[in-house]
């Protein structure tokens, strides 16, 4: 492997390993020990191209497609889909901010908002939840998540709109908004 492989191998694990993981996670949450093996194999694929100078114009697109594949692989390897048990339950992180921490009665109501949130998600139709995860959970753009699945900028809009109804259904039917 040349210094210059050797560096941009570096720079990816570096930039895009922890929301690869994030992402992963998602994708496989009764399983996160194995989602650090999907994105250490995604690496390792990304090395092989590396080494067969294999030309990857969109990095990012290309990483996280193939860590959704391998995840999608694992889960019919081992006779499993991703449409996922409605009693799974996931205990999500809520999102840091520089405002004094809630009270523990406010925190503890965002962690139920946020896993009932979370399981709702995984409920969704394949598509339309991976652009979800991609889109909310990883923060990625239009045209990015375009990218990563191959589908057009429309039919991501598409999508992400689709599922984001669904869930404020979703939320109506559970009373958590009005």
């Amino acid at each position: 492997m040349t210094d210059q492989q050797t560096k941009d191998l570096e720079e990816a694990v570096w930039r895009y390993q922890s929301s690869l993981i994030h992402y992963v996670e998602q994708m496989l949450p009764d399983r996160r020990d194995q989602a650090q093996d999907v994105v250490q194999n995604t690496f390792l694929r990304y090395r092989r191209a590396l080494l067969g100078r294999k030309k990857i114009q969109h990095l990012s697109g290309w990483l996280y497609r193939v860590a959704h594949n391998l995840a999608v692989d694992l889960n019919r390897r081992e006779g499993r889909s991703l449409e996922l048990d409605e009693n799974v339950t996931q205990q999500a992180e809520p999102s840091t901010t520089a405002t004094a921490p809630p009270e523990p009665n406010e925190a503890l109501e965002l962690n139920e908002a946020t896993d009932i949130a979370m399981c709702e998600l995984r409920k969704l139709p394949g598509d339309d939840r991976q652009v979800l995860l991609l889109k909310l959970i990883e923060g990625l753009t239009l045209k990015e998540i375009s990218k990563i699945t191959g589908a057009k900028i429309g039919t991501i809009h598409y999508r992400l709109n689709r599922g984001l109804q669904v869930l404020k259904d979703r939320f109506k039917a559970l009373d958590m908004i009005s």
